[in-house]
């Protein structure tokens, strides 16, 4: 049985790369910061020894020694800059951690979780080839996965096959904080606007099973973009509105007003130390146009595009299914 080491799972895209990895008949063993988090995984035959991302000692004490794959899924995807320190130990620091565990421990193959937001804007669709802005970032999320993916190319240079994979928007069940969110704020009535921006919805299940394929059929040091249908934000809360059969605002909320909430909710965050509702970070997600191509990972990987309408209904009965909505 073969044999692989996950972090983030107990997270919305973890869960269902345990499900892709137990389906599979995988032997699972996934790192857990919170015991009790992942309670429900030990249950199903996962084994959850307890450590953090930040203790490199604790990873190597965890991982199995040869280990078929490792699958680095964790990240900290705040878009507050009042998390950026903690943000950086986690995404940057915790990468480099497992990284140097999973090759002490021959790790045969490393399968690295990052973001389309690593491109940066591009006009036109986002290809592997596309140059990668995120160095210059100003954004701590994109900066930080960034910065990932090169600590992951160069152990791969040095001869720990490692492959990145990097999805666009997520849709599906076990999300309870995502897009999950706008289910919620549509199904009580307090969406407040609509945000101008667009982009590619990929189905988690979906991208689940492309990391599964990157094992063998990825090529180690190359990226992978998981997209999906490109929509407008205002498409897909049409679509949740129609799924819940309430209603939505009728106009998109304009950029400009956007920044000006999001500049005043970071003044006014430096002096509270709080999280605003709407920061200029998450401002810059509202508004952006993140148009994909993912042709390279439909013919290397066999990754499926799935309707975002079929993708959110997953997302809608998972919730009703865990009461999660009050109807």
């Amino acid at each position: 049985m073969r044999r692989a080491f996950l972090s983030g799972a107990t997270g919305f895209l973890g869960r269902h790369m345990v499900d892709v990895l137990l389906g599979a008949d995988w032997q699972v063993t996934a790192l857990c910061r919170d015991a009790r988090k992942g309670r429900p995984l030990a249950e199903r035959g996962v084994e959850v020894p307890q450590g953090s991302l930040e203790s490199e000692a604790e990873i190597l004490k965890a991982i199995p020694e040869g280990v078929d794959a490792v699958f680095h899924m964790a990240a900290n995807t705040s878009t507050w800059r009042g998390d950026r320190e903690r943000q950086f130990a986690t995404n940057v620091g915790g990468t480099a951690n497992i990284l140097k565990a999973a090759a002490e421990r021959g790790a045969q193959r490393f399968i690295h979780t990052s973001s389309t937001a690593v491109y940066g804007h591009h006009e036109g669709a986002k290809t592997e080839e596309s140059a990668q802005l995120g160095s210059t970032a100003r954004v701590g999320y994109v900066k930080s996965k960034w910065l990932a993916e090169q600590l992951v190319k160069e152990a791969a240079s040095k001869g720990l096959p490692s492959v990145i994979l990097n999805p666009g928007h997520i849709i599906g069940a076990y999300d309870t904080h995502n897009w999950a969110r706008m289910f919620f704020l549509v199904n009580q009535g307090k969406l407040p606007g609509i945000p101008p921006g667009s982009g590619s919805f990929a189905n988690a299940r979906e991208v689940a099973a492309a990391h599964l394929a990157a094992v063998e059929k990825g090529k180690s040091g190359e990226n992978y973009l998981l997209g999906g249908p490109h929509h407008s934000f205002f498409e897909v809360l049409t679509v949740i509105g129609k799924l819940l059969d309430k209603p939505i605002p009728k106009r998109t909320t304009p950029k400009s007003l956007l920044m000006v909430l999001a500049f005043g909710g970071d003044v006014l965050s430096r002096l509270t130390r709080r999280e605003p509702r709407i920061s200029p970070e998450a401002a810059y997600f509202l508004c952006n146009d993140d148009r994909m191509d993912s042709a390279k990972a439909v013919a290397a990987l066999g990754y499926r595009e799935i309707p975002v309408e079929d993708s959110l209904a997953e997302c809608l009965e998972w919730l009703r299914v865990n009461g999660m909505l009050d109807e």
